[in-house]
């Protein structure tokens, strides 16, 4: 009759719990009975209380292992104590119960689609059986770690023995050592009534709905309220900077769009046959931009062939995928990249999108928008005579090329002469010209890294290259030569000194010609200008009031003629008085030739038309008679008729006035004043409306 042996436990797991978790823990080893009813479990904490662990009888394998589930216990350092038929495991393993507790969350927004990666991060958060993470009622899926059974409390000696270390050496886990845990946020359903309260609390944040962080594990659960997570709207893709690439790859472009913040790891990837076939990161800028790079052409083609090659291997299991083997190594890419017929001027377009989180929307953007090119690179000749080419300080670098803008910008070229940039100045569709610093040249030339003779002279030389996204072009070697042959800058000294002397004397000789001519005009123009400032000076200030003025001066100057003559003789009466000066002699003439005064007509003309002509005076002094035939004077006297009766239609003559004063140009001052003395002549039969019109245009 045999013996059974001693139970013995080999594993536990987990052997960390939460807090009134009532964890259920899996214990391993041998001899432990042929029932569940067996074999009983019991924890011992530090003050030698027992706490029964209810084992679960679906959960038992025969003398093996079984599942038993812990009571709610408080913190605390528990041995776990298994008895067998009465036979007590010598093994004790240690069960410990902690606290879990949530320090941070990142990130802290995410995409309405779901799909963000959350960290958390905190301490005692890997333990227990069963783990779960709620974002308010949000489910958040735990990325589950491989389960790796710890046994920290028991080994095995040299004679298969357990080597159970006492309670008093055991510690608890550090406290001072933080975790991270991570889940993927799922959908957010849709928003109850509740939650619209709650999110207009948060439309400072721009926020769609805020939930906060609860953890369950096993039985324990703790919402922290503190901690909060925040759905947004999810990202679009507006546009793209640009829609082309080179085959090589690397192009920087920008894609726009908004809520671009919400994702932590945005993704660009172009489609080939329905399948993804690149996928390169971005990187967000701002929540309206990220920075994406174009795929390489190469790159796809060694997808292509890894996939081929991988379904050409099942061929030998299935004749079913032969067809499809033939497909996929047959593409297109593949047949154009390797045929030496291929078109330079050929782009290829390929269906691209974005991973964003769960955002379905943006996978297929080439749906809303244009498809991807990727064309050929473009060609950059290397330097002639064996890659070589001597340049001179302070010159610039010409580099010939085709094709340089057709898909590239001058900002996606990077030129370095050794490991120094080349600033690019100018590009075109040919040709590239950059101008190297002169703190460039001065390392250079100090340096001295590769010494070359050449006319027993020592150059340095560095290593052009071009760099545009992956593909980097290797010119050749540029030499930066310090000296230059005595004769040559001899006599490309003498030669420009020469012509710069004769150039100089030409000028000196020329600009004191034209010195001379333009002091002469200057004074003439400055001497006609002082007497045409002077001229419009004194105009301008005698007739501010323009013309209006002078109509009132020439008004007053019919009104009062006749007192005007009797003023005449009171002065001259009022001087000789003042001066005590005998006038017997003057009254003696006086009175046979009168007081020397200009009748009506002469007085007239003197003064409206002080400027007038001798044959004009004439005209004005004397009646001339037009020589009109008889049929004719009706109708001219008829004329000058109608034209008085317009001359007295106030409405008519204010109009005629403001049209005249319109014509800033050929309306001159002159012309104005001509104006105003031929008004005042006909108007003089009437003083009355010639004043009212006079006061309408003083108002005005």
């Amino acid at each position: 009759m045999g013996v059974c042996l001693d139970p013995r436990l080999r594993q536990i797991y987990p052997i960390i719990g939460p807090q009134y978790g009532r964890t259920p823990i899996r214990i391993y080893g041998s001899s432990l009975g042929k029932k569940p009813h067996d074999i009983s479990v019991v924890l011992i904490n530090s003050n030698q209380m027992e706490f029964q662990c209810h084992i679960q009888i679906e959960s038992y394998i025969t003398a093996q292992s079984f599942i038993c589930q812990l009571p709610s216990l408080p913190i605390g350092i528990y041995t776990i104590k298994v008895t067998v038929h009465s036979v007590v495991s010598k093994d004790r393993p240690i069960f410990h119960i902690v606290k879990p507790v949530i320090n941070h969350v990142y990130p802290n927004l995410g995409p309405r689609s779901g799909g963000t990666l959350l960290s958390i991060k905190g301490k005692h958060l890997t333990i227990g059986s069963k783990i779960n993470i709620f974002v308010g009622h949000q489910p958040c899926f735990v990325i589950e770690n491989e389960e790796i059974f710890i046994s920290s409390t028991i080994s095995d000696d040299e004679n298969n023995q357990f080597i159970i270390p006492s309670i008093s050496q055991l510690e608890l886990p550090n406290e001072n050592e933080e975790e991270i845990i991570q889940c993927r946020t799922s959908k957010l359903a849709v928003i109850n009534e509740h939650d619209e309260n709650r999110q207009q609390r948060f439309v400072k944040r721009q926020a769609l709905w805020i939930g906060t962080i609860r953890i369950l594990i096993d039985n324990f659960t703790e919402t922290y309220s503190n901690i909060t997570y925040s759905y947004t709207e999810d990202p679009r893709v507006h546009n793209l900077s640009r829609y082309s690439g080179i085959q090589s790859g690397g192009l920087p472009f920008l894609a726009y769009g908004t809520n671009f913040n919400s994702i932590q790891t945005p993704q660009f990837f172009i489609e080939y046959n329905n399948s993804q076939i690149f996928v390169e990161n971005c990187s967000v800028k701002t929540p309206e931009s990220m920075l994406c790079y174009g795929p390489s052409l190469k790159w796809i083609e060694n997808e292509i062939l890894l996939k081929s090659t991988t379904l050409s291997s099942t061929t030998t299991t299935s004749t079913s995928t032969t067809t499809t083997t033939t497909t996929v190594s047959s593409s297109p890419i593949t047949h154009i990249l390797h045929s030496r017929s291929y078109d330079k001027n050929h782009c290829f377009e390929f269906k691209f999108g974005f991973f964003m989180d769960d955002v379905e929307y943006v996978r297929n953007t080439s749906t809303y928008y244009e498809a991807f090119l990727l064309c050929p690179d473009p060609i950059i000749y290397p330097f002639n005579n064996d890659g070589k080419r001597i340049q001179y300080r302070y010159d610039y670098l010409t580099i010939e090329g085709l094709n340089l803008l057709d898909v590239a910008t001058i900002n996606d070229y990077f030129i370095t002469i050794g490991s120094y940039p080349c600033n690019i100045t100018s590009i075109s569709d040919q040709q590239i010209v950059c101008q190297p610093t002169n703190r460039t040249i001065e390392k250079l030339i100090r340096k001295k890294r590769i010494l070359l003779d050449i006319n027993t002279k020592y150059n340095e030389q560095a290593i052009v290259r071009v760099t545009l996204g992956r593909r980097v072009y290797t010119l050749g070697t540029l030499i930066y030569t310090s000296n230059i042959e005595k004769r040559s800058l001899v006599l490309y000294y003498i030669i420009a000194s020469v012509c710069g002397f004769f150039l100089t004397m030409f000028v000196i000789i020329v600009s004191i010609i034209f010195r001379r001519i333009n002091t002469k005009r200057t004074r003439q123009l400055n001497r006609l200008q002082n007497q045409i400032d002077t001229l419009e000076m004194r105009v301008a200030r005698e007739c501010k009031e323009g013309y209006f003025i002078f109509l009132l001066h020439n008004l007053f100057s019919i009104v009062f003629i006749k007192t005007i003559k009797f003023l005449y003789i009171y002065i001259y009466i009022i001087a000789f008085a003042e001066l005590q000066t005998d006038i017997g002699e003057i009254t003696n003439d006086l009175s046979h030739s009168g007081v020397p005064y200009h009748d009506y007509r002469t007085y007239c003309m003197k003064v409206l038309f002080p400027n007038a002509t001798d044959e004009e005076k004439y005209m004005m002094l004397h009646n001339i008679e037009i020589p009109l035939e008889a049929n004719r004077r009706n109708n001219v006297r008829q004329g000058l008729q109608h034209l008085s009766q317009l001359l007295y239609n106030r409405h008519f003559l204010l109009l005629l006035i403001h049209t005249l004063e319109a014509d800033k140009i050929n309306f001159r001052l002159q012309d104005r004043m001509q104006f105003a003395s031929l008004i005042s002549i006909l108007l003089q039969d009437n003083i009355e409306y010639l004043t009212e019109l006079l006061k309408t245009l003083l108002k005005e």
